[in-house]
């Protein structure tokens, strides 16, 4: 059961994915420092009351996920390990407006800790990583075109090698990512991945309507491939230039494997991927899926000066 801290309310929603049932709904005032904890611009503009009744609740919030932080420590003090809570709410960004009032916003945020599946006789605990919240991202944002997650390393109380930031159609719409060891630390929480996603933009950016495809009438095609490229590229780098190839009959790209060590040079890693390949109509031939290849791997090799394995 989530503990909720006093005056801070909590509730059940049925709507709610598996992962993540307990609504929380927390403070709109927090300290100054926890106000922009979440920001990667520092001096960020942030809107104070002239006479706050505490220190702790003076300012504004523009990011939700300190208050988050805040029942996860109140629940892991009193022995709840494992929490996973999600808020829906406003934060409140500066504004140009002559009465000094800020732009209220609505945002998602969700934070997670602990175990997504307890120990059991049949099976060992599951904790929960990154790979875990943003697939729970992905699927919020099944709907959406053009989605993409960018490492990032510009936000000092994240993770820098476990954090990115959330674009879909161009726009950013957020962020997720592991709270940074430190930030941890200071919360006195166990290791956490979180979430922010911005409401309004998402609204924005959403379809007007939803348009259907037919099922394709003949069975996808696959291939393997593998490259030796330089240390510092991402997945997001090599599925970008595979996506920019504009082969039409790519439906789908996965990695599913990475090496970096041993009879490898220190500055290179080994990525693999599996392609899929698909037409509405009719069976793809040999000669049109070797096509196919030639052209992806041609531009991996212009592109990230990949040398195909």
């Amino acid at each position: 059961m989530i503990r909720r801290p006093p005056r801070s309310t909590q509730r059940r929603s049925s709507a709610a994915s598996d992962v993540y049932k307990r609504q929380v709904i927390g403070y709109s005032l927090v300290t100054k420092e926890k106000a922009t904890e979440m920001i990667a611009e520092k001096n960020f503009p942030t809107t104070s009351l002239l006479m706050p009744m505490t220190e702790e609740r003076q300012t504004l919030r523009v990011n939700m996920i300190p208050g988050l932080l805040d029942i996860i420590n109140y629940n892991q003090n009193r022995k709840n390990s494992n929490v996973a809570i999600y808020e829906v709410g406003n934060i409140f960004l500066p504004s140009t407006a002559q009465d000094g009032r800020p732009i209220e916003v609505p945002n998602l945020a969700l934070a997670i800790s602990g175990n997504v599946v307890d120990a059991s006789y049949s099976h060992k605990a599951t904790p929960v990583d990154f790979f875990h919240v943003k697939g729970i991202v992905e699927n919020l944002l099944s709907g959406y075109e053009d989605l993409t997650f960018t490492a990032t390393s510009e936000m000092p109380s994240m993770h820098p090698g476990r954090t990115a930031v959330i674009a879909a159609n161009g726009h950013h719409i957020g962020f997720v990512g592991q709270i940074h060891p430190a930030t941890a630390k200071k919360y006195d929480i166990s290791e956490t991945y979180v979430a922010a996603l911005d409401l309004q933009a998402m609204l924005e950016l959403k379809p007007a309507q939803t348009i259907f495809k037919e099922i394709p009438k003949v069975q996808a095609v696959t291939r393997d491939i593998a490259m030796l490229l330089d240390a510092k590229l991402t997945n997001a780098d090599v599925i970008s230039v595979i996506t920019d190839s504009r082969v039409k009959t790519l439906t789908k790209v996965e990695l599913f494997d990475v090496y970096q060590g041993i009879n490898l040079p220190a500055h290179k890693k080994s990525m693999a991927y599996t392609l899929t390949f698909q037409t509405a109509e009719q069976s793809m031939t040999d000669d049109e899926i070797k096509n196919a290849m030639t052209k992806i791997t041609t531009h991996l090799i212009e592109k990230l000066n990949a040398e195909i394995r």
